[in-house]
C-alpha cells in the first residue's frame, strides 16, 4: 500500500427530493434562519453505513455492540438507560474480542482511519474533516404527511395489546446540501515515530475508500425520507504533494441558479475555478495535481469551468 502524502479537497452536494436528509429533535428537516442545513454527522453516518456493508470494520459499530452486551440497567418503571463503558473496559472488550490491545488493533478500524475518534479521554484527530451541509438551492418547500398506523406493543400483565396511532412526517421537496470536507494525512502523521504506531499510515487506498463512500454512502441509505438522497455533484482537488497552499470556504464558491434548465438544477462553478486560478497565480507555480468534477448529468448542467485549467477532469455520471 501507498502512503498519501499530499493534501486534498472535496467539494460536494448531497441531494434530497422529497425527502429529509436531516431531521432535528422535533423531526423535521433542520434550519436556521431560514437556511436548511445538514449536520456533518449525516454524510459520516452514510459513510460508516456503507463502510460496515463492505465487510470493513467500524469502530463505532463494535462500540454499539460492546455496550449492548453490557445489558440494560432499568431505573425505573418508566424509563430505561443503556450502560456506556469506559475507555478501559472498551479496550478490555477488543482485547478480549481480538486478542490484541487496543493500541494494536484500533488503525484496523476504517471509520478511525478517516475521522480519527474522541472517547471518553482518548481522541484521535482525523484525518477527514467534514462540513456542515448547507442547502444551496434555498427554494425547497416544507410539507408534512399526516398518517395513521396499528402499533402493537407486549405487555407483562395481558397479551399483545393492538392500539392505533396518529402521526406526522414531514418532508422537503428538494434540497442540495453543499459539503466540504479536508483530506490532511499530516495529521496523524505522528504517530509514525511513536514506538508501536508505526503501521498506523494514512494511504491512497483509504483515500479511495473515503472517496467512493462520500460518493455512494448517501444514496445507500434507504428509508422512507432517505430514498430520494443521493451525491449529485463532487469536485476532488489534490494539491501537488508539499504545496503548502490551503483552500478555504469552498462552500461560500459555489452557487445554484435561479430557475432551471430543461428541469435541470444549473450549477455555476465559475466563482470556485475563480478563485482555484487565483490561488495558482499567488503561488506562482502550479499548486494542483488534479481536479476531477463529477455531476449526475440527468439532474445537473454544470457552467464556469476554466478550460485553460489542464489539471480538470469532467466525468458524467
Amino acid at each position: 500500500m501507498t502512503a498519501k502524502t499530499n493534501r486534498s479537497y472535496v467539494l460536494q452536494t448531497v441531494i434530497s427530493k422529497n425527502g429529509s436528509w436531516n431531521n432535528d429533535f422535533d423531526g423535521m428537516p433542520k434550519q436556521y434562519n431560514n437556511q436548511f442545513f445538514a449536520s456533518d454527522r449525516a454524510l459520516k453516518y452514510a459513510v460508516r453505513h456503507l463502510m460496515e456493508q463492505m465487510g470493513l470494520d467500524v469502530f463505532i459499530k463494535d462500540w454499539i455492540v460492546a455496550n449492548k452486551d453490557k445489558g440494560k440497567k432499568k431505573e425505573s418503571k418508566n424509563q430505561t438507560t443503556f450502560y456506556t463503558m469506559p475507555n478501559t473496559e472498551l479496550k478490555a472488550y477488543i482485547k478480549e474480542k481480538t486478542g490484541k490491545e487496543f493500541s494494536e488493533t484500533f488503525w484496523t478500524f476504517a471509520d478511525i482511519r478517516q475521522f480519527g475518534f474522541l472517547y471518553d479521554n482518548l481522541s484521535l484527530h482525523g484525518v477527514a474533516q467534514i462540513s456542515q451541509g448547507l442547502d444551496l438551492y434555498r427554494k425547497g418547500t416544507l410539507y408534512e404527511d399526516d398518517l395513521t398506523g396499528r402499533m402493537v406493543f407486549g405487555s407483562k400483565d395481558k397479551s399483545d395489546k393492538e392500539t392505533r396511532g396518529m402521526a406526522s412526517r414531514t418532508f422537503l421537496s428538494e434540497a442540495h446540501y453543499c459539503y466540504e470536507t479536508s483530506i490532511n494525512p499530516a495529521n496523524v502523521k505522528f504517530l509514525e515515530d511513536i514506538e508501536g504506531f508505526e503501521h498506523c499510515v494514512y494511504t491512497e487506498e483509504d483515500f479511495a475508500l473515503l472517496l467512493e463512500c462520500l460518493h455512494y454512502g448517501p444514496s445507500n441509505i434507504k428509508s422512507t425520507q432517505k430514498l430520494n438522497c443521493y451525491t449529485g455533484f463532487m469536485v476532488q482537488i489534490d494539491l501537488i504533494d508539499g504545496e503548502k497552499t490551503h483552500l478555504g470556504n469552498l462552500q461560500g464558491k459555489l452557487t445554484i441558479e435561479d430557475g432551471k434548465e430543461n428541469r435541470m438544477t444549473v450549477y455555476n462553478l465559475q466563482p470556485l475555478f475563480d478563485y482555484l486560478k487565483r490561488k495558482e497565480e499567488a503561488a506562482g507555480h502550479p499548486i494542483y495535481q488534479d481536479i476531477v468534477v463529477s455531476y449526475e448529468a440527468s439532474e445537473i448542467v454544470i457552467k464556469g469551468i476554466h478550460q485553460s485549467m489542464e489539471e480538470v477532469k469532467i466525468k458524467k455520471l
